[in-house]
């Protein structure tokens, strides 16, 4: 490996880390040995999640237009379940991103 090469040997749990996002890019000065968190990390910022509906923008969007209250709207619009789209204004998921609201609700009860 081409790190190893350049660097040290990895620890037991220790993971290569494309710091660009490109796996491709095999240059010394784009690798770096780091957690299987933080490769996840490194995945999600850099939008290499093949199973995310959703990308970064869209995810900031929602979150923005997300105080006109209507959830089905967004959720037809960006074509995923409304269950989805409160999680993502929630900050349950795409937590790296900003803007997140843990207590909103689209139907505040009596």
């Amino acid at each position: 490996m081409v790190i190893e090469a350049w660097s040290r040997q990895g620890c037991v749990n220790e993971q290569v880390r494309h710091l660009d996002g490109n796996p491709s890019n095999n240059h010394v000065s784009n690798l770096k040995w780091g957690s299987v968190a933080e490769n996840s990390e490194d995945t999600l910022r850099h939008e290499r999640n093949r199973r995310a509906k959703l990308k970064s923008a869209q995810v900031l969007a929602i979150r923005r237009r997300a105080s006109d209250g209507n959830g089905m709207e967004l959720s037809r619009a960006y074509g995923v379940n409304i269950s989805t789209i409160l999680a993502v204004v929630r900050g349950k998921t795409w937590r790296h991103l900003p803007d997140a609201r843990p207590d909103f609700a689209f139907f505040k009860g009596k």
